[in-house]
């Protein structure tokens, strides 16, 4: 059958209606994803891209475009199928999510995953209550969105179902078509999990996968980027000055190609200053983007706490790279720390 492809599927209370085309102007495959409630209205679009040189490769991706556009139709459904079990449909609106040509997988804690779990399975009971749990579960979708390797997800469900707080109801599925529910004691620990305070490391580590989606769906190479250094400085027992030079140096590109992302300069009438121009290019785009009132004045309050922190950052790469013995771990660490951090603030500030 020659393309486009087209199918339509419903889960849980909602229409997905994929179409696989040959795009004019990419040089590949893509499938696009539409999903829409009962009701008819569309709640989020968003399309998966398959370069053309992956076909036929080691990768498993088959040289057949109309295998090929199958294949990642499958992926659009399993990913719009995550985002329903995990109330995150709006947030894939208008994204594009190219498949890459080496999988990396996000350094996700087993409680965080489990967590995930969880909360998924009591929206199912929220959707669909009639069902008593009795929907497939797409474990496969949601190690897409959260970047998760699938081994740490068998793992999860295997130590969720070994406490009692998940139970088959039918004969086993396959990865993304599980049949599994809560258990009362499961939907008992949802509940908490949704209401009781959160840990600091469980801010963290929301924070830090919150910002990695976001990066995501803009350039994905700035979150390959940050879990590099971030793994360098883990791994570590000790860094010279040499190192920690070189990764204050990174961060600081990354902060940079960060602020020269597209979207943060739509509605800018201005030219951008050049690329190392932060504090001007952070004013520039804060000032034209500036949300309601009532937020100018915490606008403001970032951008002077941003400047100081490039300024204290551009002394430390200079300062510890001619420093011998002044540099150790905690530098590093503290470097990778607030680069998440503040592109966290902005992210959510500039509402991306």
């Amino acid at each position: 059958m020659p393309l486009p492809l087209k199918s339509e599927e419903r889960y849980l209370g909602h229409a997905i209606e994929l179409l696989g085309v040959r795009p004019g102007d990419f040089s590949g495959l893509a499938a696009v994803a539409t999903i829409a409630d009962a009701g008819g209205r569309r709640i989020s679009r968003f399309t998966e891209l398959l370069d053309g040189v992956l076909q036929g490769g080691a990768n498993g991706w088959p040289e057949d475009d109309e295998q090929a556009t199958r294949q990642l139709m499958e992926r659009a459904f399993h990913r719009a199928r995550g985002a329903i079990l995990l109330d995150r449909l709006q947030e894939l609106d208008n994204s594009k999510f190219h498949v890459p040509q080496q999988t990396r997988y996000a350094e996700r804690s087993r409680d965080h995953i489990s967590r995930l779990v969880l909360l998924a399975l009591e929206n199912v009971i929220h959707l669909r209550p009639r069902s008593y749990g009795h929907e497939p579960f797409d474990d496969t979708g949601i190690c897409l969105l959260e970047q998760v390797d699938p081994k740490e997800m068998d793992y999860a469900l295997a130590r969720l179902h070994r406490a009692g707080l998940i139970e088959p109801w039918a004969a086993a599925g396959d990865p993304g078509n599980r049949r599994l529910r809560a258990t009362d004691a499961g939907l008992l620990a949802a509940d908490k999990l949704s209401t009781e305070t959160r840990a600091p490391g469980f801010l963290l580590e929301e924070t830090v996968a919150n910002l990695e989606r976001t990066l995501g769906k803009y350039k994905p190479v700035l979150v390959e980027k940050l879990r590099e250094q971030s793994v360098r400085v883990a791994e570590a027992r000790e860094l010279g000055q040499h190192d920690v030079g070189e990764i204050a140096h990174s961060c600081e590109q990354i902060i940079q190609d960060y602020l020269d992302l597209d979207v943060l300069w739509e509605g800018v009438d201005q030219e951008r200053p050049p690329k190392g121009s932060t504090r001007d290019r952070l004013r520039m785009i804060l000032k034209a983007r500036s949300p309601s009132e009532t937020e100018r004045d915490l606008l403001e309050a970032l951008d002077t706490y941003v400047v100081g922190w490039f300024g204290r950052l551009e002394q430390f790469v200079h300062k510890y790279r001619h420093l011998p013995g002044e540099s150790d771990r905690r530098h590093a660490k503290r470097c990778i720390v607030y680069t998440y951090l503040l592109l966290a603030d902005l992210t959510e500030l500039l509402d991306l």
